[in-house]
């Protein structure tokens, strides 16, 4: 199912769902006498208008899943149903009881008032929050014994994860370049669409890497191939670290970079997190990958100084008390929802990523904005703090 048809399908299935939620809330038994009025509907009824568009959505999930509906489908189906199915089901009900068509009890008319507000809410999740985008500081004090005086600053710019490069992706860079940072990572998921849209698209990629600086680094994320990487960092000077190590010196620090794909565990990634892990050296060493998992496999108090990853978005939806609700991903929730973190003696910098899961998921961000991350990490005798 192309993308096109699918946004079709889904309007079309979130009005069969309204539709059957209608049906029942405003079903009208003929009274015996004229004289006898309709009683008013409580709250039983709009559970059972409930009930039935949740019926409704499940028979219709095998049917849609023959033609290619995966798991962020339904999840978009569901976001359909809560921001647009269900305020407008609201709608309705206020304005049948205004016209006196159909009569309903209090309790049933704040349920309707609650039921309209889930639309600014969609609104502001979809259209505001998901492009709002922030930059976000941390500060890692470096361990004893580090060459060097002077602070180092990184730049991440994780899941750009665009479909189509636009003022948002240039804006996200230049304002990461306006930090004047003196290293950028990308830790994978640069573009997410077909591979003719990626041909399509490759000038405008290699347009938007191009105004990275000359230490920057690239690694693959979920919606990344090799060669696609390959392509887009041609002609630029982003450099792509495919399970490979750079080292650097970058004022009076000695830097070691190491950038592993999703199979970490695979031999070539595992030969280049060793490097990083028992290299002698007083060399600062950081590993980047997509995955925030891999912090999960090294050993406690490791010789790696940071590890940057992205992937989870930060969970792109996140509820007081309660965190990300999703993150696919291993690591505690604490960690997915993003930030800087220690596990196990092992610091990890999780950025929310610049972008959103495209195809089938819906656009959405809750308490949960975009972000460019800058990280500076500095020794005990530097009281520096990472630029707002």
């Amino acid at each position: 199912m192309s993308y096109e048809t699918f946004i079709v399908v889904s309007w079309i299935a979130t009005a069969i769902d309204l539709a059957a939620a209608l049906a029942v809330t405003l079903y009208r038994r003929q009274p015996t006498a004229e004289s006898v009025p309709q009683p008013k509907i409580g709250l039983a009824r709009g559970l059972l208008a409930l009930a039935a568009m949740g019926v409704v959505f499940l028979i219709k999930l095998p049917l849609l899943g023959t033609v290619g509906l995966d798991g962020f489908g339904v999840i978009r189906l569901l976001y359909l149903d809560m921001v647009v199915a269900l305020p407008l089901l609201g709608v309705v009900l206020l304005a049948s009881h205004l016209a006196a068509y159909r009569r309903f009890t209090k309790p049933m008319l704040v349920a309707a008032v609650l039921a309209v507000l889930a639309a600014p809410v969609g609104i502001y999740a979809t259209f505001v929050e998901s492009y709002r985008l922030r930059l976000e500081t941390a500060r890692v004090v470096l361990p004893a014994g580090r060459v060097g005086n002077s602070p180092l600053t990184i730049g991440v710019l994780a899941d750009i994860q665009t479909a189509d490069v636009s003022v948002y992706e240039r804006e996200a860079v230049e304002r990461l370049l306006a930090q004047h940072p003196d290293l950028i990572l990308l830790p994978g998921d640069l573009f997410h669409r077909r591979y003719l849209s990626f041909e399509q698209e490759l000038p405008e990629l290699r347009e938007l890497l191009g105004l990275l600086p000359t230490d920057a680094f690239i690694t693959a994320g979920n919606v990344d191939t090799r060669e696609r990487l390959r392509q887009a960092t041609r002609g630029t000077s982003v450099r792509f670290l495919d399970n490979h190590i750079v080292r650097l010196t970058l004022g009076d620090r000695r830097i070691t970079v190491g950038g592993v794909g999703l199979n970490y565990g695979s031999s070539e990634a595992r030969k280049t997190i060793e490097t990083l892990l028992t290299d002698p050296g007083d060399d600062i060493r950081i590993l980047v990958s997509h995955l925030p998992d891999v912090v999960l496999e090294l050993p406690e108090n490791s010789r790696i100084d940071l590890v940057v990853s992205g992937h989870t978005h930060g969970g792109q939806v996140q509820l007081p008390l309660i965190g990300p609700l999703m993150t696919l991903s291993r690591v505690p929730a604490a960690i997915a929802a993003g930030g800087l973190h220690t596990h196990r003696g092992n610091r990890i910098y999780v950025s929310r990523g610049v972008g959103h899961e495209q195809g089938q998921a819906p656009t959405i961000r809750f308490l949960c904005p975009p972000e460019i991350s800058l990280i500076t990490l500095t020794d005990r005798k530097t009281t520096q703090p990472a630029a707002d």
